[in-house]
């Protein structure tokens, strides 16, 4: 919505100075826009589920926790000092 405004905007400003180079930030903005659309309808759901994918093949320790998994020992131990608190 926006790029189409400002390309109004720039063509009427290019008809009333009649200066055809007011009109080339256009291009920018059309191909803006089309990268956005390409970006939200295109095959970018697969371009992402193909990067996941690879991650998580290369090295899994990524998403590891740090520390190792939460115990129940730990659990306990923070909501009684969390008691003790109040």
């Amino acid at each position: 919505m926006a790029a189409s405004t400002v390309t109004l905007a720039l063509v009427v400003t290019a008809a009333l100075l009649k200066n055809k180079f007011m009109g080339v930030p256009i291009i920018a903005l059309v191909m803006g826009a089309g990268y956005r659309y390409d970006k939200c309808y295109g095959d970018h759901d697969k371009e992402i589920r193909d990067c996941a994918e690879r991650l998580l093949r290369e090295d899994r320790r990524r998403f590891e926790m740090i520390g190792g998994p939460i115990t129940l020992a730990e659990i306990d131990d923070r909501i009684l000092s969390k008691e003790r608190s109040y």
